[in-house]
């Protein structure tokens, strides 16, 4: 596999200095389809990487397989309103859904059924509830500033307690006295930076050296935007 002629690109586009990033790029495709073929003949049990049919693949190259489907059947077909937050929602979509409920209640005889997918939102709540305790204070970044919209809300839901990290207006970087004197007045036992879109790069050495050695610090970007 050749990422020059899987993308169809025009020789013009490649740039020469960067001759060895391709290289890399295709040996890792290479390596990839290797992988590929290897998990090909076997059935992974979790579910975030199951065997799915041919049927289901196919709705994979569809233009609606590169979007979100956030609604489910106690919202409204046609808008779902999340904090302000608008999404186009799909009435097919919806009702494809609800007959593949149906069908699965009665081949699985179950009494609840989702069908949303895993995503961060998961992975944010399994590492609050896994890592924290109730009452506990986590550190996140204000959805104003670049945080994501639905940590605060897991954080106050699973009973612990939420404060935004203070930002420069001027470096769009974390205020590291702030937080080295927050840090003296009461020990968070999480700091989640939680950064929606990242267009800059947090200087994660000083955050490390002011804060306990006990807080535990993530950084989980989401839709990332920035490259240095």
């Amino acid at each position: 596999m050749d990422i020059k002629k899987n993308l169809d690109c025009d020789d013009k586009y490649f740039i020469p200095s960067l001759s060895n990033e391709y290289k890399k790029i295709n040996r890792f495709l290479s390596e990839s389809k290797k992988l590929e073929e290897k998990f090909d003949k076997s059935i992974v049990l979790h579910a975030n990487e199951n065997k799915l049919s041919n049927f289901s693949k196919h709705f994979l190259h569809m233009n609606l397989g590169e979007r979100y489907h956030l609604s489910n059947e106690k919202e409204d077909f046609c808008l779902t309103n999340k904090n302000g937050f608008i999404f186009k929602n799909f009435f097919e979509i919806r009702e494809f859904e609800l007959h593949a409920k149906q069908t699965a209640y009665k081949l699985l005889s179950a009494n609840f059924i989702d069908f949303r997918l895993l995503s961060g939102v998961h992975a944010t709540i399994t590492t609050v509830l896994s890592l924290t305790e109730p009452g506990q204070l986590i550190l996140s970044l204000n959805p104003l500033e670049g945080g994501h919209f639905a940590t605060t809300s897991i954080i106050k839901r699973s009973e612990r307690r939420s404060q935004y990290l203070k930002i420069l207006d001027c470096k769009s970087e974390i205020d590291i006295n702030w937080l080295k004197e927050q840090c003296s007045i009461e020990k968070p036992s999480l700091i989640l930076i939680d950064d929606s879109c990242p267009i800059r790069e947090f200087s994660y050495e000083k955050i490390k050296e002011v804060i306990p050695k006990t807080t535990i610090l993530i950084y989980d970007a989401s839709h990332s935007l920035f490259h240095k």
